[in-house]
């Protein structure tokens, strides 16, 4: 949506939900707001092109994943600048951002239930401020030229600690943006009825897989009549038929917003920690997946590919020296949470090995016992076969 201002990517998990986009059927978008009729093509194309100079509103996240009961991270600590609420409104609720981005910066603030959470970068530094325990993260990048693109992409590296500032990625220009960033020959696209979105006419595109094993029903994009950007993404999920996660503007303005918005100082008692960009991401005291391989593989094409990571700490590791007890490793608090939930997933096995399997209404993950993590908007057949042919 912003050109050369809020580029980051999607969370691993979110980005494997929404892999690939198409062929496009020639359907004709509904007139129900009286809208000019464009076919699914011209929608596309226009998608594809869409910028906007500036924008500013409030989004809101809605997510019904359907994850099973886990222990919660707050009875262990958690990690700073959050609590177990927050980690449930995100994944199983819903969460209010404010975003604004120019070609002045870009400030995204995630409420939440403790407090707020603001990412503010400026294309030369970026600021996360976590109002709940009152830490500032600093990241300052080597270059002083960086651009506003890299600076929002070390910031979305750092706020992989804190799910409230990795939600600040998640936008609908993002979310869409990871649909269309591989057409594949996998998904009939068409076009749906107008709608009105945050007060304002809207098209819709339809996406549909048609692999099979995809968790994905189908993937929603309202595009703004008027400035032909992404303003809501739904994703349908093939196990309830509802959707599993709504991302869209309640109010929005596409004019810019002031240039103090993004402009940052330390409240008085904070604590801060100074950062250059080469160790962006080395704060994280859990260990960081494929660290041995940071390669990843990707196993199938389109809706029904699997991301595999290698090299990651073994099962007996992240469960404790029993591998069944469930008891947390010892350790930081962080690597003590990430334990006792790895712990509480069930086991699985084949002829591909062993390992603990997460399943939800558009994202499974598989850990396997031979240090492999696979993830993808897949079922759990798909997964383990993934987990076959990637042995």
């Amino acid at each position: 949506m912003i050109r050369g201002a809020l580029r980051w990517t999607v969370p691993a998990g979110i980005g494997a939900a929404v892999i690939a986009a198409t062929l496009v059927a020639p359907s004709v978008a509904a007139a129900g707001t009286n809208l000019p009729a464009l076919t699914a093509q011209q929608l596309l194309t226009e998608l594809q092109g869409a910028t906007a100079s500036a924008v500013q509103g409030t989004v809101s996240v809605e997510a019904d994943l359907g994850l099973p009961s886990l222990p919660s991270v707050a009875q262990s600590g958690g990690a700073p600048g959050h609590d177990a609420a927050d980690l449930t409104s995100i994944l199983s609720g819903t969460t209010t951002m404010r975003v604004w981005a120019s070609h002045d910066g870009a400030r995204v603030a995630v409420h939440g239930t403790l407090g707020e959470t603001d990412v503010i970068a400026d294309g030369t530094q970026v600021w996360i401020w976590s109002s709940a325990d009152r830490t500032v993260t600093h990241l300052v990048g080597a270059d002083k030229t960086a651009t506003r693109d890299e600076s929002s992409k070390q910031a979305e590296q750092w706020a992989g600690t804190d799910p409230r500032a990795a939600l600040a990625s998640l936008t609908p220009d993002q979310l869409s943006k990871a649909v269309l960033a591989a057409l594949e020959p996998s998904t009939t696209v068409t076009s749906g009825p107008d709608v009105t979105v945050a007060g304002r006419p809207a098209y819709q595109l339809v996406l549909t897989p048609k692999d099979a094993g995809t968790l994905v029903g189908s993937v929603t994009i309202a595009i703004d009549a008027a400035e032909r950007v992404p303003t809501r993404v739904t994703v349908t999920s093939t196990v309830t038929g509802r959707p599993a996660l709504t991302v869209g503007f309640t109010d929005v303005s596409f004019t810019a917003p002031d240039p103090s918005v993004f402009a940052f100082t330390p409240p008085a008692g904070a604590t801060v920690t100074e950062k250059t960009a080469g160790e962006a991401g080395a704060s994280s005291s859990v260990p960081a997946p494929g660290a041995d391989d940071p390669t990843p593989q990707v196993v199938g094409k389109g809706w029904s590919s699997v991301l595999v990571l290698a090299g990651v700490p073994d099962l007996a590791t992240l469960t404790g020296a029993s591998g069944s007890s469930g008891t947390p490793a010892s350790g930081t608090s962080g690597a003590g949470d990430l334990s006792a939930i790895v712990a509480a997933l069930p086991e699985v096995s084949g002829s591909w090995g062993s390992g603990r399997l997460l399943t939800s209404n558009l994202v499974s993950a598989l850990l396997t016992d031979d240090g492999r993590v696979l993830v993808g908007a897949v079922d759990a057949q798909t997964l383990e076969a993934a987990a076959a042919a990637s042995r």
